[in-house]
């Protein structure tokens, strides 16, 4: 789902994010990191699983940010989540 909010848009991801679901997710975060500038809060809250390829997403949609001057923040993870992103 996504929204707008203090000129960065807001994409909330829920269920799974891997092998499965990284290519929507991938052609999502494209589409929002594409512009020069762009903004992107990234809510995963609703996320209950992150497996290395999503972790690949998430990565890949920051560099590509930040090749474009924008930045990406991601907000709100499930300890199971986070613990992902702390290992990686």
């Amino acid at each position: 789902r996504k929204s707008a909010t203090a000129g960065a848009n807001v994409l909330e991801i829920v269920g799974e994010v891997d092998l499965h679901s990284a290519p929507a997710l991938r052609s999502e975060l494209a589409h929002l990191t594409g512009e020069n500038g762009a903004r992107l809060i990234v809510d995963l809250a609703g996320v209950s699983f992150l497996d290395s390829t999503g972790i690949g997403v998430l990565v890949g949609a920051l560099k590509r940010a930040r090749e474009n001057n924008g930045q990406i923040a991601f907000c709100a993870p499930q300890n199971r989540v986070r613990r992902v992103f702390e290992i990686s």
